[in-house]
């Protein structure tokens, strides 16, 4: 069972709707994917029943892939709003969480 599986059940008996990683040292862990954005937003978002998706800096989204993150992966660029953004991917995937 992967460290994907494991937070996906966790999230579903427990009732949660989504976890939100930000620590880029826990996303390589979930993940395998290792980078370090320094001051971008690095976020890994795990529902207990729809895929994962990573959000990173621009430059990051084809190494997420070459790193064989078989799930979605979303870039965003410096003048764009990253947290609206996230929003949006949250929103059509899960709806509006609340918990």
């Amino acid at each position: 069972m992967s460290h994907l599986t494991k937070v996906q059940q966790w999230l579903a008996e427990n009732d949660y709707d989504i976890a939100y990683v930000s620590d880029y040292k826990n996303i390589q862990y979930f993940t395998g994917f290792g980078s370090d954005p320094i001051e971008r937003v690095l976020a890994l978002f795990i529902f207990p029943d729809k895929d994962p998706f990573i959000f990173v800096p621009p430059r990051e989204v084809g190494s997420v892939k070459e790193s064989g993150w078989e799930y979605p992966v979303f870039g965003y660029l410096d003048h764009e709003d990253a947290f609206a953004l996230i929003k949006s991917h949250i929103n059509a995937l899960a709806g509006n969480p609340k918990k």
